[in-house]
Formats: structure tokens, C-alpha cells, sequence
């Protein structure tokens, strides 16, 4: 699997961490499940943002998303509230009630009991991957057994990119599109904080991928599903304390990465950004009812800030990069090929001021 740094090439000047995926940030897993019955190109993911072994689970979230995004679930309470503590999955448009009944069920088996406030209802984003799977089709083949399957598999090591769970039916750029992740370290006097994103890629436009803000020429001359639909969802996650508004104002200017490497821009159909910290709210009062949260300076603030949008832009080019070329329909989707442009590229990052 190649990625941007095995290129030479890197976005921004912050350092990646040790395997530059969300999973840098301690406590993250990804799960996959594919979803090939009935001949579907298509899958889920699903984010853990704790270990299992995890009793205090309430962590502060935000997001920022386009009016139209309201294919998901759960972020209405999660917002009410500041925090949430479910896996956060990312399914087929098709399929995101299926999955959020689903979710319900395991969490009702973890935490028998279980209350909203506590901890449900889970996070669902939907992602419309209709270009390459008929919504019915997907619909009829969902089973519990496949959200059940992404969850077991949650690892905290190397992340899978390209062509897995909800990858394996997106397309980018005129392009095979799929998952990506990259993290950054911000470093302070005696400590470093790590940011990672993790970005499921199904828009942008033919000829406007930009690596670190240079357009990029790939050789394709047509868009092989010009009336596919454009979206995108990016997860952002951080060992360093936030309070909810924090976490809105992360994922706002996380969002900047996206736009510049092209997966957002005026054609988007739909866009979500979610952010949280995976430092947890503590209770405050003896009802139980109320949280106390850890802050960061404005400084801070702004450094995640710039290591949230760089990791959101080398996320989407690492998951353009692991995607590979598929034939649906009779239609060839290709992959983004790397026979000339980073030479190119390379040259002119070289001669740039």
C-alpha cells in the first residue's frame, strides 16, 4: 500500500506520527466489514474512540456539516449533551437505520440498562455510495452479523485504507475514491499531543486534486459517473482536553484540509466533520445529571487546528493512493496511478518560495 510519505512527499511541516493514522491517538481502533452479497461493492466502518475495557466512556464531541447532511444519526443528543460514548460507524445511506438498530442492541447487551444520557443513541453517518450499488440492493443485504464483524474487528494498530468496509464503494475525483488516515504531533514543552483523521472519500471533481495546494494531473479525461453524488464524512480525534464547543471549532477548521485537497468544494452534495477528544468528561454533582470538562489555551487550540487540517488533506490523498481499480457495470474505475505526477510535484514543491 503506498502512501504520501513513501512518495517523499508530505503535507504540511508538523511530523506524523509513528503510523501516521488516526490509531496514533491512544484508545483508537478501526473495524471493517465488506459487504459483497448480492454483488455489492460495499461495507461498513466503524471508529471505537475507547478501548472495551473503558467504564468512563463520555467523551466531548462537535461537528460541522453541510445543510444537506442529515444522513445520520445520534449527533442531535450527542450535541445536546456535549458528548457522546458509541462507536461511531460509517455505513451506506441505505443502510443507516438498519446499522443504528443495531447499535442500540449491542449497546444494550454491553450496558444492560443502558440510558441516552449515559450513552446511546449511537453515531451513525450515512454515505451515499449509489454510483456503484443500487440502494435496494444494499438495503435487503444488511445483516446484524456485519455490524457485529466490523466491531469484533476494531484494531488500534495500522489502519486499512482504499478499498475496505465503506471504501469499497466510493469514487473521488473521476477516480476509484475509499478510506484514508493520517495523523500530526503537536509538541509542547514537556509533552506532545497527537491529532488523527480518518476520511471516507466520495467526492471532488475530475482534474482538482491538489497535493499541498498544487493541482495535480492524473491523466483522465472523463468522469465515468458524471451524476454521481459528492459527500464526504471525516472523523477527527485528539488526546488533547476540549470542552464541546472546542471540539465544533476542531472539526469547522479541520474541514480547511478537505477544501484544499479538493474532496469539498462547491459541487458537494453532502459533508460532515465530527471531532472529539478522548479525554473524558468527569461527573460533577451528586446527581449525576452534570459534567466537568478540561479546556485548552487558544494557542493550543490553533495548532490543532492546522494538525486537523493537515491530517484531514493527507488522509484523503493516503486513501486515494490505497485505492485500487475496480470494473463496475462495464465501466473501469481507475486508481490514482503515480507513474508521473510526484515527480512532477516534487520538482515544483522544490522550486516553490
Amino acid at each position: 500500500m503506498t502512501r504520501l510519505h513513501d512518495l517523499g512527499l508530505c503535507v504540511g511541516k508538523l511530523p506524523a506520527g509513528r503510523l501516521n493514522a488516526i490509531t496514533d491517538v491512544a484508545g483508537l481502533s478501526v473495524g471493517y466489514q465488506d459487504v459483497s452479497d448480492n454483488e455489492l461493492l460495499s461495507g461498513i466502518t466503524v471508529v471505537g474512540p475507547y478501548p472495551a475495557a473503558v467504564g468512563q466512556r463520555m467523551l466531548p464531541i462537535g461537528k460541522w456539516s453541510l445543510a444537506r447532511s442529515d444522513s445520520l444519526t445520534g449527533l442531535g443528543v450527542a450535541e445536546d449533551f456535549g458528548t457522546f460514548s458509541s462507536p461511531i460507524a460509517l455505513v451506506p445511506d441505505a443502510v443507516v437505520g438498519r446499522v443504528y438498530d443495531s447499535l442500540i442492541q449491542t449497546g444494550l447487551g454491553r450496558d444492560p440498562g443502558l440510558s441516552t444520557y449515559a450513552g446511546w443513541p449511537p453515531v451513525v453517518v450515512g454515505i451515499n455510495d449509489s454510483a456503484l450499488n443500487l440502494p435496494a440492493t444494499t438495503y435487503v443485504s444488511y445483516r446484524d452479523e456485519h455490524l457485529t464483524n466490523a466491531l469484533t474487528a476494531l484494531e488500534a494498530g495500522v489502519v486499512r485504507q482504499g478499498n475496505q468496509g465503506i471504501g469499497r464503494g466510493l469514487c473521488a475525483f473521476g477516480l476509484k475514491g475509499g478510506v484514508g488516515t493520517a495523523s500530526r504531533l503537536v509538541q509542547r514543552p514537556g509533552t506532545t499531543f497527537r491529532v488523527g483523521a480518518f476520511v471516507a472519500l466520495n467526492g471532488g471533481e475530475l482534474g482538482d486534486l491538489c497535493v499541498d495546494r498544487f493541482p495535480i494531473t492524473v491523466g483522465e479525461d472523463r468522469d465515468p459517473f458524471p451524476d454521481r453524488p459528492r459527500s464526504f464524512a471525516a472523523v477527527v480525534a485528539t488526546d488533547v482536553p476540549l470542552i464541546p464547543v472546542q471540539c465544533q471549532e476542531l472539526a469547522f477548521r479541520a474541514t480547511s484540509g478537505l477544501y484544499r485537497v479538493g474532496i469539498a468544494d462547491a459541487h458537494t452534495d453532502e459533508g460532515l466533520t465530527l471531532a472529539f477528544s478522548t479525554i473524558p468528561a468527569e461527573p460533577a454533582g451528586s446527581d449525576g445529571d452534570h459534567q466537568r470538562f478540561k479546556s485548552a489555551g487558544d494557542d493550543l487550540l490553533r495548532r490543532l487546528a492546522v494538525a486537523a487540517a493537515d491530517s484531514c488533506e493527507e488522509a484523503v490523498l493516503n486513501g486515494m493512493l490505497a485505492a485500487e481499480s475496480i470494473h463496475r457495470n462495464g465501466v473501469h474505475l481507475k486508481a490514482l496511478g503515480i507513474e508521473e505526477w510526484p515527480q512532477a510535484l516534487e520538482a515544483l514543491l522544490k522550486g516553490a518560495p
